[in-house]
């Protein structure tokens, strides 16, 4: 099965609104049998020393039907920057925040994981 249905709304909570600025989050895409588990990476590009960000938050919204459960990792970039996430998830989404009590900014890589497990009563 793909995940059509599995979108992304992400904002950068650090330098967000600086103009010309085109770093983005992109979800990976998979499929996977009813019942199984798959990892998604979330990974963040286009950025550059000058204008990496040191925090973002990110909600992933799902069609709760087609996923029996939701949860999100820290990534590979994130974690070598001394980051850590809090997510709260709800039925349909999941909200999260990448932070630090520390300067090191994120470069371009797999900030966060989700792991989506498809419902055994999805089509």
């Amino acid at each position: 099965m793909l995940f059509p249905r599995f979108a992304i709304a992400a904002g950068l909570v650090l330098f967000y609104s600086i103009p010309g600025w085109s770093a983005g989050l992109t979800l990976a895409s998979g499929s996977a049998q009813a019942g199984a588990t798959i990892p998604l990476n979330l990974s963040l590009s286009g950025t550059s020393t000058s204008v990496s960000p040191a925090s973002l938050q990110f909600t992933l919204a799902y069609n709760a039907s087609d996923f029996s459960a939701v949860s999100v990792a820290i990534g590979a970039v994130a974690s070598g920057a001394g980051k850590s996430i809090s997510c709260n998830p709800a039925s349909g989404q999941i909200m999260c925040l990448v932070f630090g009590m520390n300067t090191p900014r994120m470069g371009d890589g797999v900030v966060a994981v989700a792991n989506v497990t498809v419902s055994t009563t999805s089509t």
